[in-house]
């Protein structure tokens, strides 16, 4: 990726050594080294030795996952070679932000930096050329433009294979194989399973290749990334067994890259091991990469962790560990929501200079208002969850507002589950829950609690009104038209409303409504109750 060439003579030799690293799978060496090339560059006023000991430090800081180190270090090579008037340094730090900027997902900011890299790189020298072009197609990748994306990522690895391969023609070979293994899932998802399996094939075989050059360059990192995804193209495929052999290919490896790597690799063998049955074996393994994550103080890692893990408890009939474990992934996701908005914010100061610093400020703060938001919704359905209901009673407590609450919940839908599937028990979710939204307008709110359970935040505290509210409710989801989810499904819910009192607790209500719900279902289901009454004369029904 660098033309050795080009290194000031006096560093030449130490430059050369420190990219060794990089290239042989030890970027914790590659960062080191030339972290101590850029003191020594410092020290001798040796700009140009700076800023070649910055591209790499900015690179070894990709390969770890530390980016923002490494946007700093791009930037401050790209202000060294803006004053040098060197086009290619120019180019590749551009490109280097950008390829950085997508792992934040910051996918905007980092289309605009790889367009203008790969638009100034047709006089470039052809590795700078090549990681240009490249970097765009990751950004294109990324951003599910994948025609065009397979169009620059082949480009590169032609552009590669010019300078007689070697491990960056590997690094590109995985981001090809990347591609055609998202085309192949976008043609299945069309239906095209012809398509689909040409284009799964081929991935294989580009990842082969990599696999292939990484091995015989000694580069740990490559070769990890490409026996890693080969065994999630394989488990696509079906070829689970083929899959564990590239895991245990993996696991024999020297276990230095860095905690990223560890934990691309367990995440991948704990999907192969789900997709054989073998749980406890996968358990074992989100358990290690918890523990990883709890000593690096790694959130995103650490909520990975517990969505496998609540998985893999669902699987095996666990479900009161699966719902704890999905319970703190929430809690955990929403951490690192917070998390991931305070460090745009950071990533926003090293980038934005001036005037345009302010703008992407209010542009994160407007990210951190939606990542806020989405955190109050349910996500299967878009309801507000548990925390938007709690906000929104808080709200109404304090504004002294009249309401009443109706708990809703769909008769015998476990059965629903058991009998079509999990995705029609998903799609009855979400379509009864836009009925429940079209219901209840702008004068009332529904949530979703969690299951088949639902509330609804009926805005009158007469209970009367609620009760023919709801039976309107009940009414349209019993009349609701599932032939073209499942044919033969019936669904229907029962409901307890309770209306709010002087000096009532929402819990008090709510536990009200719950004990009418059940009383609902104890007279025969699909019905409304509204008093504390036997359910013949207060509960409201359609044969």
């Amino acid at each position: 990726m660098f033309d050795e060439n080009r290194y000031p003579a006096a560093f030449r030799g130490r430059l050369t050594d420190a990219w060794a690293h990089a290239c042989r799978g030890r970027p914790a060496d590659c960062l080191a080294d030339a972290g101590r090339v850029l003191d020594e560059a410092d020290a001798a006023a040796d700009v140009r030795a700076a800023a070649f000991s910055l591209q790499q430090m900015a690179w070894a800081c990709f390969q770890l996952g530390e980016v923002e180190t490494g946007l700093a270090h791009a930037r401050s090579a790209r202000r060294i070679w803006l004053g040098e008037a060197d086009g290619s340094g120019l180019i590749w730090t551009q490109a280097m932000e950008a390829w950085l900027l997508l792992e934040c997902g910051m996918s905007e900011l980092a289309s605009e930096n790889a367009v203008k890299a790969f638009a100034n790189a047709g006089e470039a020298d052809v590795a700078t050329r090549g990681f240009a072009t490249n970097v765009l197609g990751v950004v294109l990748w990324y951003c599910k433009h994948l025609d065009r994306a397979r169009e620059l990522c082949a480009e590169a690895v032609t552009l590669a294979r010019g300078q007689g391969g070697g491990v960056v023609l590997g690094w590109w070979l995985i981001n090809l194989a990347g591609v055609h293994s998202d085309m192949a899932l976008a043609a299945e998802k069309l239906g095209k399973s012809e398509e689909s399996q040409v284009l799964r094939e081929r991935a294989l075989a580009i990842n082969g290749e990599a696999i292939a050059v990484a091995a015989a360059a000694g580069d740990g990192w490559c070769l990890q990334l490409g026996l890693c995804n080969g065994a999630e193209y394989l488990t696509d495929d079906g070829r689970a067994w083929e899959a564990l052999e590239l895991i245990r290919r993996c696991e024999a490896m020297p276990n230095a890259i860095g905690g990223r790597s560890t934990a691309h690799r367990l995440y991948t063998k704990a999907q192969v091991l789900m997709r054989f049955g073998q749980l406890e074996e996968a358990m074992a393994a989100c358990e290690t990469v918890l523990a990883m994550a709890e000593r690096a103080g790694s959130t995103d890692t650490k909520a990975y962790a517990l969505r496998y893990m609540s998985e893999i408890h669902e699987r095996a009939g666990r479900f009161e560990a699966a719902l704890a474990l999905f319970k703190e992934f929430h809690e955990t996701n929403s951490r690192l929501a917070g998390e991931q908005a305070q460090r745009r914010a950071r990533i926003a100061e090293i980038v934005y200079e001036n005037g345009r610093f302010r703008e992407m400020i209010d542009a994160t703060q407007r990210q951190l208002d939606d990542m806020v938001r989405v955190s109050r919704l349910d996500p299967l359905t878009g309801l507000p969850n548990r925390r938007g209901f709690d906000e929104l009673m808080a709200h109404l407590t304090e504004e002294r507002a009249p309401h009443s609450l109706a708990m809703v919940d769909l008769d015998h839908f476990k059965r629903i589950n058991d009998s079509y599937s999990h995705l029609v028990g998903d799609e009855v979710l979400k379509r009864v829950a836009g009925a429940l939204a079209a219901c209840c307008g702008a004068d009332h709110h529904p949530v979703r609690l969690g299951g088949e359970e639902f509330v609804l935040v009926i805005g009158t505290d007469r209970i009367a009104a609620a009760q023919r509210f709801c039976e309107t409710v009940r009414r349209t989801i019993a009349e609701l038209d599932w032939s073209d989810v499942e044919p033969g499904i019936r669904v229907t819910a029962s409901i307890g409303v309770a209306a709010t009192m002087p000096g009532a607790e929402t819990t008090a209500i709510l536990a009200q409504a719950d004990a009418r719900l059940y009383a609902a279902k104890a007279a025969g289901r699909n019905r409304v109750v509204w008093l504390d009454v036997a359910p013949t004369a207060a509960a409201t029904a359609v044969a």
